[in-house]
């Protein structure tokens, strides 16, 4: 087994959240921590790494923990071991993807918030999607 290694475990963060467009901001919003100590776990100066800190990371970045603190080499999707898990989320944006992980990780009260204002939106004229006969015929 290979031990902890703060340099790798930054450059794989780093990988990975540029592969998906991600900002630091994007992670550290979606996990709720500075984007500070984003930037902290990238650069390899966290010696003790949080386990929860690094789980979160992982599931953002859809890949396995253990990858992440080079206890493994193989790089799978952090819900390969998830049985109950729809893995349909990897077929959606970048950006819808993230509201998803935003949406699930806030309390009820927050997912309420989230929907008032999807619902507002939706009913707005102004941010309608023009309808597909207005456009092509």
């Amino acid at each position: 087994m290979n031990e902890y290694n703060p340099i790798l475990t930054g450059k794989r963060i780093k990988l990975c959240r540029e592969e998906r467009g991600l900002t630091l901001d994007n992670i550290a919003i979606s996990i709720g921590i500075a984007r500070s100590t984003v930037q902290r776990y990238e650069a390899g100066t966290i010696k003790r790494p949080k386990l929860p800190v690094i789980d979160s990371i992982a599931k953002i970045l859809d890949v396995d923990p253990s990858w992440l603190l080079n206890k493994t080499n193989q790089r799978n999707s952090y819900y390969t071991n998830v049985s109950l898990c729809n893995n349909s989320d990897d077929l959606l944006p970048t950006d819808e993807r993230l509201l998803l992980s935003i949406y699930r990780q806030v309390n009820t009260a927050g997912q309420n918030y989230i929907m008032k204002q999807a619902e507002f939106a939706f009913v707005q004229k102004e941010y309608q999607k023009p309808s597909p006969s207005a456009s092509g015929e």
